[in-house]
């Protein structure tokens, strides 16, 4: 295990931040559109004490993903949403005037999205949230696919709607194709990533999936029991970007924000370290959908402001924690997986336990944010 701290001042984010990541902790856009939405409710907190008890630790409550909306990922809160910001965006333009988010406000919508075309690369499930948001407002979704991704998955976007079509061997050469279309026929690319002008839909996208934490936020205020240590996956650090910048920004009390990547994917650790986003080698891993090389230019610059340390686990105890989490019924892959395990890891050498505070007070949050292969709602 690589272990990475970052030296972070956790309340000077709240200060520092500009105003684009302030804005994607002002959520109430988002809960009005999720309310629009007749698959949403809050996912399920719930403590595992055995589990707690078997890292010597004070309490460990799990955030499960593992049926958002009936579609089985985190992803689900994401994709939908920024097609919803950027139409409501579009509709506000041509009215002159706010558009009032309300269930009269869909065919106001349509009338904008019901030309237009979105597409996007997808490995997992961010291809059936783009598609559900274009579905919703009227639009057409084009999702690239690469080889490797099980023909189940493309069956299931063909029989709600998608154009799918099939595109290079692993998901940067899909990527590379879906942008080349967009461009070549001027649909709307929808990335979870970010780079250098390109930032409006990742940020919508951070903001969708900050719904996770609001929604923790929520319960633990009812308690008034908050965590100290928040474990948080990451691939191109969509997901873990888009809840550390909320916490930061919107939980009275602050944890130690931990991020947890596949060791032969840790592009996120590598940039940190680098001071400046790093391509890395991906040779492939177990925890497919966080085997990313390179890292969103947008989180990797929340996290080297907000994450208190970067660690990586293996492709074995990424396994391992899917075996105990099937047992306390918590069925999900090696990437829904990774944030428990990477917890696992860390209380597990005694010196990084030490110094993190994993200890009989440690009152730990990890999120599993996706069902296991083969169930009806995975990838």
């Amino acid at each position: 295990m690589q272990c990475l701290e970052n030296a972070i001042d956790r309340h000077a984010w709240a200060n520092a931040a500009v105003e684009k990541f302030r804005a994607m902790a002002h959520l109430d856009d988002l809960r009005a559109y999720l309310d629009l939405c007749p698959a949403y409710k809050h996912t399920p907190l719930s403590g595992a004490p055995a589990l707690a008890a078997d890292l010597n630790i004070g309490r460990l409550l799990i955030k499960d993903e593992t049926d958002r909306m009936g579609l089985g990922s985190f992803k689900a809160l994401g994709g939908a949403y920024a097609i919803f910001d950027m139409l409501l965006s579009r509709a506000e333009h041509t009215h002159g005037a706010p558009v009032t988010v309300n269930a009269n406000m869909i065919e106001t919508l349509k009338s904008v999205g019901k030309d237009m075309v979105f597409c996007c690369a997808s490995a997992g499930n961010h291809g059936l949230s783009v598609l559900a948001g274009a579905n919703l407002f009227g639009a057409q979704a084009v999702i690239y696919l690469c080889e490797s991704v099980p023909d189940d998955f493309a069956k299931r976007l063909t029989a709600k709607g998608a154009e799918v079509r099939r595109e290079g061997a692993d998901y940067d050469a899909s990527m590379d194709a879906a942008h080349a279309a967009c461009d070549a026929h001027g649909w709307a690319l929808v990335s979870d990533s970010s780079w250098a002008g390109y930032e409006e839909f990742p940020l919508a996208i951070m903001k969708g999936y900050a719904a996770m934490t609001d929604e923790v936020a929520a319960q633990y205020s009812e308690t008034g029991q908050w965590p100290t240590h928040v474990f948080l996956q990451a691939g191109v650090g969509g997901l873990a970007g888009g809840l550390a910048n909320h916490i930061r920004l919107a939980w009275p009390q602050q944890p130690s924000i931990i991020i947890v990547e596949p060791e032969k994917a840790a592009c996120l650790l590598e940039s940190i370290r680098a001071g400046a986003i790093t391509q890395v080698d991906a040779p492939g891993t177990n925890m497919g959908r966080l085997d990313c090389a390179e890292a969103s230019m947008l989180a990797f610059e929340i996290l080297r402001n907000t994450a208190d340390a970067f660690i990586t686990i293996s492709d074995e105890e990424a396994e391992r924690a899917v075996d105990t989490l099937k047992a306390v019924e918590l069925a999900t892959t090696p990437s829904g997986g990774a944030g428990y395990a990477g917890l696992v890891a860390l209380s597990q050498d005694g010196d990084l336990r030490r110094r993190f505070g994993i200890d009989e007070n440690a009152h730990c949050l990890c999120f599993v944010t996706e069902c296991a292969l083969g169930k009806p709602n995975s990838n």
